[in-house]
């Protein structure tokens, strides 16, 4: 079995974008707009197997593009507004954002060479819980030692930033502490899911 078979066949991120049909293989592509509704392709085994090689290179190198800069960031934030960690955090979510854009536009860069000349239709509307379960099929391709450390830093850091902005909301204030820990809290929440997931798929597959 080839590594584009065995990730079509066991991934979950395979598993939460590919269909199987009798004609062959259903791609949904959701929006890069967020909301939005998804397009399908339908792509015979050879197609989906290039399009998971080309998205899956694009990824890798999405995920390098992110942790450097993200420790690059990091590094000159923490050294350039020390007496400021609040505003150094704040910098730090603006940048991994942007990092994050700059990854999703890799892969749909990717994606698009190989679906460039493909007839697509209309698949399902735009659905929070559903773009929720994708994004943690997208997170549980890290490898689990990176879901730890980066669940531990989203706790932590949104440990660090509960205590002032509880302060702030008792005050009746509605500032930068506030959206700075309910980013750090979804964040966490997010690592979180998908590290219990994982542990299912792994569970199940042992």
């Amino acid at each position: 079995m080839s590594e584009s078979s065995w990730f079509l066949k066991k991934n979950p991120w395979a598993a939460t974008y590919f269909r199987h049909t009798p004609e062959g293989t259903v791609f949904m592509c959701p929006t890069p707009w967020i909301f939005g509704p998804s397009r399908e392709y339908r792509l015979s085994d050879a197609q989906a197997a290039q399009l998971v090689t080309s998205v899956g290179r694009a990824y890798v190198r999405g995920l390098v593009i992110f942790c450097v800069g993200l420790l690059l960031v990091c590094l000159i934030a923490f050294s350039a507004l020390p007496a400021s960690p609040m505003a150094a955090w704040l910098a730090v979510t603006i940048i991994c954002f942007l990092l994050l854009a700059a990854c999703l536009a890799i892969v749909y860069r990717a994606a698009a060479s190989v679906l460039a000349e493909q007839p697509w239709t209309v698949g399902e509307p735009y659905s929070l819980v559903g773009n929720l379960r994708k994004s943690i099929a997208l997170l549980m391709m890290l490898p689990t030692a990176a879901f730890i450390a980066g669940f531990a830093g989203a706790l932590i850091s949104f440990a660090r930033s509960a205590i002032p902005a509880y302060q702030a909301l008792a005050s009746g204030q509605l500032n930068i502490d506030v959206l700075g820990a309910a980013v750090e809290l979804i964040v966490t929440c997010l690592f979180g899911m998908a590290i219990v997931a994982k542990l299912r798929v792994q569970n199940k597959s042992g």
